[in-house]
């Protein structure tokens, strides 16, 4: 059991890893990026959105806004920033 926990916080770290490259350029992102980005956390965001980690709530928070800052980038296409949309609950 103690495995299968230490292999579930390696996989969040890898996802926040990978996250964070996608998230990297922040005034001109690349839409491949933005939109890889989406894709993975369409996949993923649930389960990351409902870690129990205060590392990892902090990292979700700071995602959650950047998408939020890129929903409004002016610079990106309009399909990508529509695939961005924030949706609240």
């Amino acid at each position: 059991m103690r495995m299968w926990a230490l292999w579930a916080l390696y996989r969040c770290r890898i996802i926040h890893s990978c996250i964070q490259t996608l998230l990297r350029e922040q005034n001109a992102p690349r839409p491949e990026d933005v939109e890889c980005l989406c894709k993975l956390l369409t996949t993923v965001g649930g389960k990351l959105d409902s870690t129990t980690k205060p590392e990892f709530s902090k990292a979700v928070t700071a995602f959650f806004n950047r998408l939020q800052l890129l929903r409004e980038n002016q610079n990106l296409e309009s399909r990508i920033r529509f695939m961005v949309q924030v949706r609240k609950q």
